[in-house]
């Protein structure tokens, strides 16, 4: 029997302006990452990474990345 899994990151933001000028704000008006979805994505790639270099799981790995959750 074939074994998988599966790993999910969202990459939604929400609809919040920034009125900070600080360097990792939005390049989007009206769109904020406020809620740690700007870490999910890398943290997920990171996992993919390190699965395809040590090739420590030798069954089916699905990687989700999913937009707007909440919609």
């Amino acid at each position: 029997m074939s074994r998988s899994i599966g790993l999910r990151a969202d990459m939604d933001a929400i609809p919040v302006l920034e009125l900070g000028k600080t360097p990792w704000r939005s390049c989007v008006a009206g769109k904020m990452h406020g809620c740690g979805h700007d870490g999910h994505c890398p943290i997920l790639l990171s996992a993919a990474r390190y699965l395809a270099r040590t090739r420590r799981f030798d069954e089916t790995v699905y990687l989700f990345f999913q937009p707007g959750e909440e919609g």
